[in-house]
């Protein structure tokens, strides 16, 4: 090969579909410089010009690609048969564009590579635009559950507030990887505000609550955790795989797989990171389609679990049923005068109510926590003998309110009596 300039090398990045029976390929190209290099992507076709096998610039089209120029390269048709066939569908192509001409570039894998599942981890941590969108690492290498040795490789927020755990693989096929998982999403479900800012803290020792915020752009108690989502990184899926995330999306679940396939050209590794569920095509239609449905669902669901139940406690009736709380926690501190704020957490823990928690100090709860979620009027605060002052929450649902009504009646023994 004659020695070319550097004006007439490009690398080009192509991703195409998979040709069972014919050689013939028609190619878009976009090109994304990488230095003095440029990067194009293809589509695969039936065209073929003149004996050629051509392929025809096209105007870029993502936001990251910049065109540098734009030609018309061709693949010589001296290429075999054998040699095309053995292109791979995922492939590298060192193109000269003066004698027009393409070279593949040869796959590596990560364990040919000496790369570990640390090293992927390590490399998606420090930019993790990587996986296709904003996320803010939030911890890694966690164990949602105490009793637990398994932990999940990376935990992160996106935009929309949402927890996203990330499952990294280095084998072909991801075997198990989706169940894994989605075992960490469940647990990482139980998840308060609190734990997530606690986590935070440990894992980049920052102001946790004032990165995440301004991440997010909107306040922290914005965070949505009824709706995990699942991102899985590895360097091929398995049919098995992924008809069962596909299954799973279908369901409701919100599982993206993420393919990276890795070269090497001039001792640098390149990778080619590529979203196979969901396909891009379909990725807004679907995403309408589950919208829809999570809200007629949410709709019924609001609609069904609506309750207006009152109780009786300590002679007093038509209590809702955070006034419940407050009169059930009242009478606890009058018949213990000596309470204080750390016996009241263990008497009424925070699990009985959820993030909120049941009661707290006055003087810390946040500005949102006032504004509707805590009896803050003068005559609602709980004086207590040491100084403490107690704030009742207001927010509950029906199952967390029985859950609080089972506890009391084991606990303290008092009667309370639904209307």
């Amino acid at each position: 090969m004659p020695e070319i300039s550097t004006a007439g090398i490009f690398q080009a990045a192509f991703i195409a579909r998979h040709m069972e029976q014919t050689p013939r390929a028609f190619f878009q190209t976009t090109f994304e410089p990488v230095g003095r290099v440029c990067a194009a992507r293809y589509a695969r076709g039936g065209l073929r010009l003149q004996g050629k096998w051509r392929t025809r610039a096209c105007v870029p089209h993502t936001p990251y690609m910049r065109a540098t120029g734009l030609a018309t390269l061709t693949t010589d048709n001296r290429t075999t048969l054998k040699q095309r066939n053995e292109i791979n569908h995922m492939s590298i192509f060192k193109i000269n564009k003066i004698d027009q001409t393409a070279t593949v570039q040869n796959l590596i894998a990560f364990k040919d590579n000496h790369i570990k599942e640390r090293d992927v981890q390590n490399i998606i941590k420090s930019n993790p635009k990587i996986l296709g969108e904003d996320l803010l690492i939030i911890s890694e290498e966690l164990s949602p559950c105490e009793d637990s040795k398994k932990r999940l490789d990376l935990l992160a927020l996106d935009k929309s507030g949402k927890l996203v755990v990330i499952e990294l693989k280095r084998n072909d096929d991801g075997f198990h990887m989706d169940l894994q998982a989605i075992r960490y999403a469940s647990m990482i479900r139980l998840f308060s505000i609190q734990d997530v800012i606690r986590h935070y803290q440990d894992y980049a020792q920052g102001n946790a609550e004032e990165d995440i915020t301004y991440f997010l752009d909107q306040e922290i108690d914005k965070l949505d955790f009824d709706n995990i989502r699942i991102i899985l990184v590895n360097q091929d899926f398995s049919r098995e795989l992924t008809n069962s995330v596909l299954w799973l999306n279908e369901q409701g679940l919100d599982i993206k797989c993420i393919k990276i396939t890795q070269y090497e050209i001039n001792n640098d590794l390149i990778w080619d990171v590529d979203t196979i569920i969901p396909v891009k095509e379909t990725e807004e239609y679907q995403l309408k389609i589950k919208e829809k449905k999570n809200s007629d669902q949410e709709i019924k669901r609001e609609f069904n679990s609506r309750d207006y139940t009152k109780y009786i406690f300590n002679g007093e009736s038509n209590l809702t049923k955070g006034r419940l709380v407050l009169e059930v926690v009242k009478k606890y501190c009058k018949d213990n005068p000596e309470t204080n704020f750390t016996q009241l957490s263990q008497i009424f823990p925070k699990k009985l109510q959820g993030s909120n928690g049941v009661l707290n100090i006055f003087s810390e709860l946040k500005d949102y926590q006032k504004e509707g979620r805590f009896y803050i009027k003068d005559k609602e605060i709980i004086q207590l003998k040491n100084g403490e002052q107690i704030s009742v929450c207001s927010q509950w649902r029906k199952d967390s309110i029985d859950n609080f009504i089972e506890h009391v009646k084991q606990t303290l023994g008092y009667e309370i009596v639904a209307q």
